[in-house]
């Protein structure tokens, strides 16, 4: 993961400097946040049967305009992610389902291409660099209301990194003000667990504790450019 990460910055740089040109540069703020779905990836182990916890993300961030092709984005992101997972723990009822939440501050930093005069249609790349200050486990057993179990965040790994993968189209609103609609996805290169540790509510017999956090968000902006 490490090697394909370095290999996946490098070629966004070579690219990116093949692209800039003399070309007036702007710098863009702005304000973004929707809902999102996540869930752990495994093909094996106490993960293998995650499916997809309801989520969010909302967060402030800048752009600098190269060209009116290519722009660098970055910002400070909240995110909500986690997983739904069937209940298999002997410390509780069964026929129940576990919500597993993980709160990140992340900073992505994304290469942008757009396309188009004044509605423009846009991808954006990069890596998600991501804390995690907060983690909680849920427990809703069949019919009744979910409530607290435990909370496990010395247990899961404190940093993150994932590959995010975005398409969108921004609409301008008179000179200097846009809104965008997009949809992202943000892979995790990580394992989320902590290598070696035991989450005794998590703790089913012999199967591995590897898996890495999956993200797609359907995400609102509202930008103004300086």
């Amino acid at each position: 993961m490490k090697q394909f990460l370095t290999i996946y910055v490098l070629l966004i740089l070579l690219f990116s400097t093949q692209i800039i040109n003399g070309q007036p540069k702007t710098v863009i703020i702005g304000f973004e946040g929707g809902p999102s779905l996540s869930l752990i990836l495994a093909s094996s182990g106490v993960y293998k049967d995650s499916e997809p916890l309801i989520g969010g993300t909302a967060g402030l961030n800048v752009q600098y305009n190269f060209t009116k092709l290519l722009s660098l984005k970055t910002g400070v992101i909240y995110e909500r992610k986690g997983t739904q997972l069937p209940s298999k723990s002997d410390q509780l009822p069964p026929d129940g389902l576990m919500s597993i939440n993980f709160d990140y501050l992340s900073i992505p930093i994304l290469l942008k291409l757009s396309f188009g005069q004044n509605i423009q249609f846009f991808i954006n790349t990069g890596p998600n660099f991501s804390y995690l200050f907060s983690q909680s486990i849920f427990y809703k057993p069949k019919g009744e209301k979910s409530y607290k179990v435990a909370n496990e965040r010395v247990s899961y790994k404190p940093f993150d990194i994932g590959v995010i993968l975005g398409v969108g189209i921004s609409i301008p609103i008179r000179n200097r003000f846009k809104i965008s609609l997009e949809i992202k996805d943000n892979l995790g290169l990580m394992n989320v667990q902590k290598d070696n540790i035991e989450i005794p509510i998590l703790s089913f017999p012999n199967e591995s504790h590897n898996g890495n956090l999956n993200t797609t968000s359907f995400i609102v902006g509202f930008c103004y450019r300086l």
